[in-house]
């Protein structure tokens, strides 16, 4: 069906014949454009961009991608809260510790956060700058503007723990360790370092 009026010129005939074809839709198509369970895989970054995600990275796989941006709002809504931050994490298959000042004895407006990512990321490395400063930004996008953190970053793939030294000159290394039994006391001890930008190795308590 046509649009245009009686009086209309061949070039507009020609003109309008080409655009139809040219820019057909199927309207079932556009009906899956902004679910994020459904939207075509080509056209997520365009979707994450509508809906303001922070942190975007074309390297993810696609079912991380269909779950950060299915969380946009929801992060959104409660950005500036510890809700949020672990959010933001668990959306991309991080296990987060999170324990605030009140409960560590810490200063007021701090928290100290355990990372635990695996290879679910995609990547050569699970363990690597790049990821240790797509951690960050999402933290920092999440948390409140006044508070201030420690991280610590570590690897959890099946039974195995991987730390990770401190980085200098962009050099990695990774060191991995079978989880063993709990002793009679039901406490265990891995040391862990903490990843990258000047980070102390630290001591994590896994409880078994």
């Amino acid at each position: 069906m046509s649009l245009l009026p009686a009086n209309r010129t061949d070039f507009e005939t020609v003109l309008e014949a080409t655009i139809s074809r040219s820019v057909a839709l199927d309207a079932a198509i556009v009906r899956t454009l902004w679910n994020p369970h459904t939207c075509p895989v080509r056209l997520l970054d365009q979707l994450s961009w509508a809906l303001a995600v922070d942190e975007w990275d074309d390297n993810w796989p696609e079912a991380v991608k269909r779950q950060v941006i299915a969380s946009a709002i929801e992060a959104h809504r409660h950005r500036g809260t510890v809700h949020a931050v672990r959010r933001v994490l668990a959306d991309l298959g991080v296990q987060a510790v999170l324990e605030e000042g009140w409960q560590t004895g810490g200063a007021p407006h701090t928290f100290r956060l355990t990372a635990w990512v695996n290879d679910n990321l995609g990547g050569d490395a699970v363990l690597s700058e790049t990821l240790y400063r797509q951690l960050r930004r999402r933290i920092d996008a999440a948390k409140p503007v006044r508070s201030h953190y420690e991280l610590r970053v570590g690897a959890a793939m099946g039974r195995t723990l991987a730390a990770v030294p401190t980085v200098g000159a962009l050099q990695l290394s990774r060191r991995a360790a079978p989880m063993r039994a709990a002793p009679l006391t039901g406490r265990g001890a891995l040391a862990a370092a903490g990843a990258f930008g000047g980070l102390s190795i630290a001591r994590v308590e896994v409880r078994m």
